[in-house]
């Protein structure tokens, strides 16, 4: 029933209104093409992007503009004349279909382009409506001569005021790349004159929204939505997945046991994430360092590993301002691909392992001879902090400068009270909404009844 409701995959159009959630984005996104700005949207990969420009056609606030759309994965680019051909057919086609034109000649470079454009304007005057060409994966231009095709869009903004027909016409520049890296030249590029419009995962209150479409009923709908948002963090793709797995009698469980369906099943989302780490070593390592909870200052302007995991949609900022894993979908993800490596790594080294060693352990094991003692790391992957991201943010509040999280607890008590450190360490370890990762449910099969801990959670 809900999963012929919700849509994971592919953009949101007219049939999918009733799972579209609105965003301050779609707000932001209007006030600017209303004031005929150019804007900028780029993004992740499924973070929406068609989708909105799908949403921007149908509002009732840009009735009297019209919408051109491009997809530039799907043009020409062997050369700059069949690239100039491509794009200016395309939009003169999509013209015609809604106005009766006379003369649009395509254009074969990039003056004749330019001319192009002033026929274009010259329609959007003729019909008293604006006119918005929406070049969506505009990160995929790579033909010869791009520089020149981007500096006219900058070149027509700039002489709006000596030539006003230009203010009939706007772009929509949307896509997954870096600006730079299609044109270094700031004097030229139509990108650092865009206003950015972001694109952010949901809040609850957006996700409790889209639940509330499947036909649960409230008290059902709260609980899904929440334990939802725990785990996609309101990535719109994967809250949309999770919404079309679960039944109409969905509890909570069912969403954990969605989660792992995911993992599981998914081939268009988590795998091309996961190459690119796997084949980025910097990046890989650099994503281990936030894994293992080190605060690292999130600055992807100043950063450019954190710039390409921010694009690639691996981090974000959490409410302090250091990087952070995106969502809990990524974090158990990345623990079970690292985990994975880390077996075939040791696979591939048992032969130097002397195997008296295992035997003997082996052995012991047989005859109860073996307590485990198990360390805070254990449950981390199941998303409880170890001791650095569990006493920080005390140490933060009293200014506590030092490294030694016993002391900043204790100095945190004195400055405080017991009963304040006891309320917050219950809330940082509270597993009401934790499940057990994979290393847990192996340790429970291990033949032994002596755990020995000083990390002591409601998981380990």
């Amino acid at each position: 029933m809900n999963a012929t409701k919700f849509k994971a995959g592919g953009a949101l159009n007219n049939e999918h209104v009733a799972v579209y959630i609105e965003r301050q984005t779609e707000q932001d996104a209007r006030s600017c093409l209303l004031a005929m700005d150019y804007m900028l949207i780029v993004e992740p990969r499924q973070q929406g992007k068609t989708s909105l420009i799908n949403a921007l056609m149908r509002h009732p606030a840009l009735r009297e503009t019209y919408f051109v759309y491009i997809d530039i994965t799907t043009l020409n680019q062997r050369n700059e004349i069949s690239w100039y051909k491509t794009i200016t057919k395309r939009i003169a086609d999509q013209l015609k279909q809604r106005f009766e034109i006379d003369h649009l000649t395509l254009a074969g470079d990039h003056t004749s382009w330019r001319s192009f454009l002033i026929g274009v304007a010259e329609v959007a005057i003729k019909t008293n409506l604006k006119i918005v060409i929406a070049l969506d994966e505009i990160g995929a231009v790579k033909f010869s001569g791009e520089n020149e095709f981007f500096s006219v869009l900058r070149e027509i903004y700039n002489s709006r005021e000596v030539e006003s027909y230009f203010k009939s016409i706007t772009f929509l520049l949307l896509g997954t790349f870096h600006p730079r890296d299609l044109i270094s030249d700031d004097r030229i590029s139509p990108f650092n004159i865009a206003q950015r419009v972001r694109l952010y995962d949901f809040t609850l209150e957006e996700v409790r929204q889209l639940v509330t479409r499947g036909g649960w009923p409230k008290e059902q709908t709260d609980a899904l939505a929440q334990r939802i948002h725990y785990w996609t963090d309101g990535q719109p793709y994967l809250t949309q997945l999770i919404c079309s797995y679960i039944s109409i009698n969905a509890t909570v469980s069912d969403v954990d046991s969605s989660v792992q369906r995911l993992l599981s099943e998914d081939e268009n989302h988590l795998p091309p994430l996961l190459k690119r780490l796997k084949t980025d070593k910097k990046l890989h390592e650099y994503v281990g360092r936030i894994q293992a909870g080190e605060k690292i200052k999130f600055s992807p302007l100043e950063n450019q590993r954190q710039s390409q995991l921010e694009l690639l949609g691996v981090i974000k900022k959490d409410i302090e301002g250091f990087c952070k894993i995106r969502n809990s979908i990524y974090k158990l993800a990345l623990d079970q691909n690292n985990d994975y490596e880390a077996s075939n790594a040791k696979g591939a080294n048992m032969s130097t392992i002397d195997s008296t060693v295992s035997q003997e352990l082996v052995e012991q094991f047989k005859k109860g001879n073996v307590a485990l003692f198990i360390g805070a790391g254990l449950s981390i992957g199941a998303g409880l902090p170890g001791w650095a991201d569990l006493i920080s943010p005390l140490a933060k509040r009293i200014k506590y400068k030092g490294k030694n999280w016993l002391e900043a607890a204790q100095f945190y008590e004195n400055r405080k009270s017991r009963n304040e450190l006891i309320a917050y360490l219950r809330d940082r370890l509270d597993t009401t909404l934790i499940i057990p990762t994979e290393n847990h449910r192996l340790l429970t099969k291990l033949p032994t009844n002596i755990v020995l801990t000083t990390n002591l959670t409601m998981l380990s």
